[in-house]
């Protein structure tokens, strides 16, 4: 039986063929390329140990397209252009810069010349190292003076800052509580006309106590305030005398002293022995300079008061009877190992003072009062001293 084929499939068979011939030739062919990497790897083989890498190994730039751009084409250019503008300066020098390079030389030379000169001269040599000693000298002293304003500059700006704490200091005690009470005291300061309205309008003596403490406490003049004592002792009131004297025998000074004085033989009986006891307390150690400075007045019926005051006190002292030169209520209180006769001494210069001046103008009142107390004074001095011998 005759088999017979049409040309379609002839020609699918010839395609079959010829797609098997193709696969078997890929197929040999990646065989062949395994086979050849397999044997190049085995070559490359590292028989090392194997050690731990790092992080930084593991990323790398194979197999990456990178775009680069190549500047050393054109640094060697401008390397280029740049050194034959040097070598173009160099070559062709301007007439001017020739000529000054030329007398800078010159110069050169003649100072080289000149220095080896007196580098040979032994006298140039000292002249220059002393000028050179002179000079680090100024500099020095330039430093120093420097470093002296400096010093200042910062002591000063140092004043300053303490002096604005001083001012910030200040402003803030001006709103602490002692300042707001200070502010508050100065408010109810009295004037000296509601004083006196005051005292004449009471017969309270506690008045008389506040007007003195007001007076110790500045707060009333000095003026004020034996204005308003004078007042009260030419009062048609024999209480607002007493309240005069009240106020003289607290506020002992020598002032006070005086007006008791001129004043004593104005008053009443009552009145003028309690002034006497008054000035008697004056014979208290601490009081003892003011009745020294009445010795120097130019009135004479003070410096005659006054040595009959210390005569008296002298006395009492030297016998031990020293109670009636303090008041009754203080005498408690009162300290009376600080009398002793030893503390007269210090009128005798001014008595012998007085003696001279009253013997030159004929006072023989002046003379024998201050005659009389200076002996008793040196008596007993000098009986003292034998005692002590």
């Amino acid at each position: 039986m005759r088999i017979t084929t049409s040309s379609n499939e002839n020609l699918i068979l010839g395609l079959t063929a010829f797609l098997v011939f193709i696969f078997a030739c890929f197929f040999f062919s990646f065989q062949t390329n395994e086979q050849t990497v397999s044997q190049s790897e085995q070559g490359q083989i590292n028989y090392e140990m194997a050690k731990v890498k790092p992080a930084e190994s593991l990323y790398s730039l194979d197999n990456r397209e990178i775009d680069r751009e190549n500047s050393e084409l054109e640094d060697t250019k401008n390397t280029e252009q740049k050194n034959v503008k040097v070598l173009s300066t160099k070559t062709v020098p301007p007439v001017s810069n020739t000529k000054k390079t030329a007398e800078k030389s010159k110069t050169t030379l003649a100072k080289e010349a000149q220095r080896k000169k007196q580098n040979n001269n032994p006298q140039a040599a000292a002249k220059k190292a002393a000028e050179l000693k002179a000079k680090n000298t100024f500099e020095v002293q330039d430093v120093k003076v420097d470093l002296k304003n400096e010093n200042e500059e910062s002591n000063r700006q140092s004043n300053l800052n303490i002096q604005s704490r001083d001012v910030s200091n200040s402003n803030q005690e001006t709103n602490s509580p002692n300042k707001q009470k200070k502010s508050e005291i100065q408010k109810n300061i009295k004037s000296i006309a509601e004083w006196v309205k005051e005292i004449q309008g009471t017969e309270d003596r506690q008045i008389v106590l506040k007007f003195v403490a007001a007076y110790k406490n500045k707060q009333v003049s000095e003026a004020d305030f034996y204005s308003v004592i004078s007042q009260l002792l030419t009062s048609a009131t024999e209480s607002k005398k007493g309240f005069a004297l009240y106020a003289l025998r607290a506020t002992t000074s020598s002032e006070s002293y005086t007006v008791l004085v001129k004043n004593q033989s104005s008053l009443n009986t009552a009145y003028q022995s309690y002034v006497q006891d008054t000035l008697l307390s004056y014979n208290q150690s601490g009081s003892l300079i003011f009745l020294k400075q009445a010795l120097t007045s130019n009135d004479k019926q003070i410096i005659l008061k006054t040595i009959e005051i210390v005569k008296v006190g002298f006395s009492n002292v030297k016998n031990g009877t020293t109670t009636a030169l303090v008041e009754n209520r203080y005498r408690r209180d009162s300290d009376f190992g600080s009398f002793a006769v030893q503390n007269y001494q210090l009128f005798l210069p001014q008595l012998m003072t007085l003696q001279n001046e009253s013997q030159q103008s004929g006072d023989q009142d002046i003379y024998i009062a201050a005659q009389q107390l200076t002996q008793s004074i040196q008596s007993n001095s000098t009986v003292a001293l034998n005692m002590v011998n």
